[in-house]
């Protein structure tokens, strides 16, 4: 991306990119019903993320657009491509087969990854009485 930083740090790329970020932030509206949006950088899905309920989802919105955004910057001769909503249900299916590894978190609730054949998922689990 050709960003500087003396020590590397994500950080100093969001300062440096931030007016391109938050125009990449304002083409993307969201649906007001949603508790999840799936993510893709060049016709291929490269995450998703799913919340106990829509005002999480819009609470955090312009952070995840940035974060899948700033993956998007890293090259920017990639083409853009749709991904039709049938590729991100079998996307989302292929979880259902998926290993799963379960650990104990540094913090609060479980660690847990998720393997399969077309997606690697990395969450925490928290259960909240």
């Amino acid at each position: 991306m050709g960003s500087s930083s003396s020590s590397g740090a994500l950080h100093d790329m969001f300062q440096q990119y931030a007016q391109k970020l938050e125009e990449m932030v304002s083409k993307f509206s969201l649906r007001g019903d949603c508790n999840g949006a799936a993510f893709a950088i060049a016709g291929k899905i490269v995450g998703a993320d799913l919340f106990d309920k829509p005002a999480t989802l819009r609470k955090l919105w312009s952070k995840l657009v940035k974060s899948y955004a700033a993956d998007a910057l890293e090259d920017p001769e990639q083409k853009s491509q749709p991904v039709e909503p049938v590729g991100v249900s079998e996307w989302l299916k292929s979880a259902t087969s998926a290993q799963q590894h379960w650990f104990d978190s540094p913090g609060m609730g479980k660690d847990v990854r998720i393997e399969g054949t077309k997606s690697s998922v990395s969450l925490t689990w928290l259960a909240l009485p």
